[in-house]
């Protein structure tokens, strides 16, 4: 275990991070595109997937075709429950959440990492 101590220094470093980098354009980027947004879709019943965006980024020069839902389907699931927090409290929440198997993030991280591998998304024993 990491102690009292170690996580107190962590969550304090990850809100100072956020706290310096509120307001710049990095702040929040692919938590935004990638899972906040498709994530408050996916709550109203709505495809997080739009094929206009990233044609319309191409034709205009612009970066938002990185703002959208790029990962499969179960990331976005996993991540909606946090979409129905203010943007703010959900970056903050997504990396300092510590449960017994590591942050939010890293777990959204190996979620990730399983479905592009091709692993299932739920095991059954046989």
């Amino acid at each position: 275990m990491i102690g009292k101590i170690g996580l107190t220094l962590g969550i304090a470093f990850n809100v100072a991070i956020l706290a310096l980098s509120h307001g710049h354009m990095s702040y929040g980027y692919e938590v935004r595109g990638n899972l906040w947004e498709p994530g408050k879709q996916i709550l109203q019943g709505k495809s997080p997937y739009d094929p206009a965006t990233p044609k319309r980024a191409l034709a205009e020069g612009t970066s938002d075709c990185c703002i959208q839902a790029l990962y499969p389907a179960p990331t976005h699931v996993f991540f909606a429950p946090l979409s129905w927090l203010p943007f703010d409290a959900a970056v903050v929440l997504f990396n300092t959440t510590i449960g017994g198997n590591g942050s939010f993030a890293d777990r959204l991280g190996e979620h990730i990492a399983e479905r592009l591998s091709g692993k299932p998304a739920i095991s059954l024993k046989e």
